[in-house]
């Protein structure tokens, strides 16, 4: 990743510089006759361009969920011209990429190779999963092929093995597209890997600006009933006693030791077991249940996702009310189909195991409804994020369920933000 840097310093001090890597990035004639906008750039778009030039087409692009980040990453492709790698999470945003590419810059789909979802093509225009691009025999054949290349929802870079792909590439433009950049210390690494971070407009302003709709933010908490807080309360001190004896410098590594250990000790697996099995009594509490069934009541007429964290619960809420769920392990065909009931009316109601946090377009969809997540910032401002895009006159609300005194809590309160500065 540093070829060029180091390159020019070695030009700069008058040494002779020799190298049989591949300079010339340069799409194919035919490409370069073909691409045309076919959007119009909103302003905040546009500043994010003007940032990226200046910075000589390098740089994070910090921008909430349904603003229009791929635009973006369009537009430099407008504006570049060269073999361009677009890196992405999932085979879905894969495809939603696919799309924008033909409807936004009139590329030919047999223009735009794939790789991942066992597909192994690499053209002038790639799309390629991290779990594919991180590979040794995908980078040894990218390594001097592309001048540009766009990290979508660029976080996951920081991943320690998906690093490797900013890291023995030596392409000189760098674009790194995301709603969340994470800590410090996974802003740092997106700044070494790809460029300045630039945070080019918050959920109020663009909602301010009619660019998002407008939403209400609601957290509502309940609390366990008798009999599942005294069984709640026996299965975290079961956990909590045997967790205490394990020696660690903090609680992610007495936890991560905890499940090594599960494997071969019977009480440290019973620990383990007790800890679930307290969060699931926590996630899907009576009275979480409750005032699940009052709001869809309530919002019987509109279309709701009810975002869980894991794929049990996402099932457990589809048997009990009746209403289609999808997850990330789903056949991608029947996801595909229930989406797009979903997007056409014939289903309001959706139940989503974290597959719906990144990268899939709902507008229609005005209520969102929280029962468990992970504790993080990213994911709270994301789900959030899914109900924003504009649809006709729509106003988003988004409701928290949050079961009191429980692990539930704890999460709710590490991924809060300040829903008026964002």
């Amino acid at each position: 990743m540093y070829y060029f840097h180091l390159k020019d310093y070695a030009i700069k001090h008058g040494y002779v510089f020799e190298s049989n890597l591949n300079e010339d990035f340069s799409l194919q004639e035919h490409l370069v006759k073909k691409i045309s906008r076919k959007y119009e750039l909103r302003d905040y778009q546009e500043h994010a361009i003007n940032q990226l030039a200046f910075s000589a087409w390098r740089g994070v692009i910090v921008l909430p969920t349904g603003a229009g980040k791929t635009i973006i990453g369009l537009d430099a492709i407008y504006n570049l011209k060269v073999r361009t790698l677009i890196v992405v999470p999932t085979l879905d945003l894969m495809n939603q990429w696919v799309k924008n590419l033909i409807r936004g810059l009139g590329i030919a789909r047999s223009d735009i190779s794939l790789y991942g979802g066992g597909r192994y093509d690499i053209g002038d225009i790639t799309i390629a999963t991290y779990a594919s691009a991180k590979k040794k025999e995908f980078l040894e054949r990218a390594l001097d092929y592309f001048g540009l290349v766009i990290f979508d929802e660029a976080h996951h870079l920081t991943g320690e093995l998906n690093r490797e792909i900013a890291g023995r590439l030596i392409t000189k433009y760098r674009i790194g597209l995301t709603a969340t950049p994470g800590d410090e210390e996974n802003a740092r690494l997106l700044r070494d890997l790809i460029g300045p971070i630039f945070k080019i407009a918050g959920f109020k302003s663009l909602v301010d600006k009619g660019f998002l709709a407008p939403f209400e933010f609601k957290q509502i908490y309940v609390r366990l009933t008798m009999d599942e807080e005294r069984r709640y309360r026996e299965l975290m001190d079961k956990y909590l006693r045997y967790i205490e004896t394990i020696d660690a410098e903090n609680e992610i590594e007495r936890f991560n030791e905890l499940v090594k250990r599960s494997v071969r000790d019977r009480a440290a697996r019973e620990a383990l077991l007790a800890r679930l099995e307290a969060k699931d009594i926590a996630m899907k509490s009576k009275r979480k249940i409750e005032i699940l069934d009052e709001l869809l009541r309530k919002h019987v007429d509109q279309k709701v996702i009810i975002f869980t964290r894991h794929v049990e619960a996402a099932k457990y809420i589809s048997a009990l009310f009746g209403f289609p769920y999808v997850t990330g392990d789903m056949d991608k065909k029947k996801r595909k189909e229930i989406l797009e009931m979903f997007e056409r009316g014939e289903v309001t109601k959706l139940a989503a195991a974290e597959v719906l946090d990144e990268g899939i377009d709902i507008p229609s969809a005005s209520v969102g409804i929280i029962l468990a997540g992970r504790p993080s910032k990213r994911q709270l401002i994301q789900r959030i994020g899914r109900l924003l895009r504009p649809h006709k006159d729509k106003k988003a609300i988004i409701y928290e369920v949050i079961t009191s005194r429980t692990y539930d809590y704890f999460a709710s309160r590490k991924r809060r933000v300040k829903i008026d500065e964002l």
